[in-house]
């Protein structure tokens, strides 16, 4: 928690403060207030400049006195908006930054909240509740180049930059005389700009909701290219040679090692990004034109929603509430990359959650963190690989089970062990469809019996774009795509179709919903699988039955609004 402003009239002045944690002496403040008022400087800096104190030190005991926090600006991303609450005169003149608004509260971040100039001015100015925390001089420095300049690093400096043949001239960027840079050189004061450079690129894929950041070293410049509802999207053009400081600093942020170019590196770091907490996964492969990096982006301050709480069909939904609160058995969540299979399984073991029950996760990697849940990393490199982790899992007791993938034989015949002995287990897989989940256990060489003794659903699902509920246009399907898609004639149907505008970035689309089909293995697919039956005559029995497949399943969304016909045909053209 911070500091209110209005609190700080009662404080004592730094010299006490710094007294009463024993970490000066009155001579030693006597010798600094002699030199502060000789070099015209605040005390802290005089503290600082004699050697006698240390920035931290005084943050420190600031932090402890004042019972204020203290933050690491360089791990948090302000979103310009939020700083220009403060005039930049009075952010530069007082060294001070806003770095969050909530609930009415405006925190600012301070190296001296004991400057009544500083706090008056800004109480002035500000006509919110004001709360101070404590930053380093120099990240706040930082903080307010990014945030009064950031407008410098747009895709309109870029262009110029290059149209002008001066690369950085225009926007005023560094350029490394050095085709390698250190450590040193990349954070030299200079390259601040290429720190701007980097958390801009950050704050501006947080900003239009990207799940991933692709920066892509070409022969003549640098692509960058954000990941936004499943699709990548050109966003900026960067020139050639900014790569390696860019490259450089991404490695420093994920503390990577600097002078690796030849080999990939994977690696992970946290970062606040305009009030949002992103946990940023970096892969950095060396490519014929340079290094290329990929950060994932994953908000944490998300929370995982439940089964129950899914914008899922009624039916489907109900279904799956009833299988997975089944004592044991195996649960099985399949659809090719990117189909959103994991979240799924998140939404399962939240829906599980109690205080009752023992989770256990083997995952690689962890994706999100989830309370009372024990998680394990698969991690290869530390000697953690997936079968041992689940034979270990099964000596802690546990009555619920996720396997992050099945992906061999072994881990698929463990999986399935743990269900047949009294555990739920939870999975996923990659196939095309439900019934494939079948064919492909079989193809890993496990008996059809224990599949069918084990198995108790399998969901198949895609995710498809969800068109934007400001601007979406409806219109009526001709006839004949009524009867190609085999709906009644007899209604009449109104489709939409997307249109564009400021929200969704004139893409028609805002964020993706799932469809699912739901396999439950019945006594009559039961013994096809028995009889290893392949998937299509499954898949019909299935049907029979009452099964819906992902397309039935996609042309309700389509019918209810909520996306395209086109975009679920595309989705469901492998079925």
């Amino acid at each position: 928690m911070g500091l209110l402003i209005n609190n700080l009239s009662k404080t004592k002045r730094l010299g006490e403060i710094l007294i009463d944690a024993k970490l000066l002496n009155q001579t030693q403040l006597e010798t600094a207030l002699v030199e502060a008022k000789k070099r015209n400087l605040r005390l802290g800096a005089a503290l600082t400049n004699l050697g006698i104190l240390s920035e931290d030190n005084i943050i420190d005991a600031l932090s402890l006195q004042l019972n204020v926090k203290k933050i690491n600006l360089s791990k948090i991303i302000i979103d310009p908006a939020v700083g220009k609450i403060i005039p930049e005169w009075l952010s530069r003149q007082f060294k001070m930054v806003g770095i969050s608004l909530s609930d009415g509260i405006f925190t600012v971040a301070l190296s001296d909240p004991l400057n009544v100039f500083a706090t008056d001015a800004l109480r002035r100015h500000v006509h919110y509740n004001i709360e101070i925390v404590l930053a380093k001089e120099h990240e706040i420095i930082r903080a307010i180049d990014f945030v009064y300049t950031a407008k410098d690093i747009s895709k309109a400096s870029f262009g110029q930059n290059i149209a002008t043949n001066t690369p950085g001239a225009a926007a005023g960027f560094y350029i490394p005389r050095a085709a390698s840079a250190t450590v040193k050189e990349v954070l030299e004061s200079e390259d601040i700009n290429i720190i701007k450079l980097v958390d801009n690129i950050i704050f501006s894929a947080s900003k239009n909701r990207a799940s991933d950041i692709h920066i892509e070293p070409l022969t003549d410049e640098i692509i960058v290219r954000e990941r936004v509802d499943g699709e990548l999207i050109d966003v900026n053009r960067i020139p050639i040679q900014f790569l390696n400081p860019v490259i450089a600093r991404i490695k420093i942020m994920a503390n990577m090692d600097i002078a690796e170019k030849r080999n990939p590196q994977d690696s992970r770091f946290e970062i606040d990004v305009g009030g949002k907490d992103l946990d940023v996964r970096v892969s950095i492969v060396p490519m014929i034109n340079g290094e290329k990096a990929v950060l994932r982006l994953l908000d944490k301050s998300l929370s995982i929603s439940k089964v129950s709480d899914l914008p899922l069909d009624k039916n489907i939904k109900d279904k799956i509430l009833k299988i997975i609160y089944k004592k044991y058995g195996l649960f099985l969540i399949t659809g090719p990359t990117g189909s959103g299979k994991t979240t799924t399984a998140y939404s399962v073991i939240t829906e599980l959650n109690s205080l009752n029950k023992n989770i256990v996760t083997v995952e690689d990697p962890v994706e999100y963190k989830i309370r009372h849940v024990n998680q394990i990393e698969a991690n290869l490199r530390g000697g953690v690989n997936f079968t041992g982790a689940l034979r270990a899992i099964l000596r802690q007791d546990p009555d619920i089970i996720l396997v992050g993938e099945i992906r061999d034989e072994e881990s698929a015949r463990i999986s399935i062990q743990a269900a047949l002995t009294g555990h739920f287990v939870v999975s996923t897989l990659h196939t095309q469809d439900a019934s494939n989940a079948i064919s492909r256990l079989l193809d890993m060489r496990i008996e059809p019996f224990l599949i069918s003794s084990s198995l108790i659903g399998a969901v198949g699902q895609r995710l498809v774009k969800k068109l934007c509920d400001k601007c979406k246009k409806p219109y009526t399907p001709e006839p004949a795509v009524i009867k190609e898609l085999r709906l009644s004639s007899d209604a009449a149907y109104t489709f939409y179709r997307e249109a564009g505008c400021d929200l969704c970035r004139e893409t028609g689309f805002y964020g993706r919903i799932s469809i699912m089909e739901l396999l439950m293995p019945t006594r009559n697919i039961q013994k096809l699988i028995i009889e290893r039956a392949d998937s299509a005559q499954i898949r019909s029995e299935a049907v029979r039955e009452g099964f819906i497949p992902l397309r039935t399943a996609g042309l309700k969304r389509v019918i209810d609004g909520s996306t395209t016909l086109e975009e679920v045909i595309q989705a469901t053209q492998d079925i």
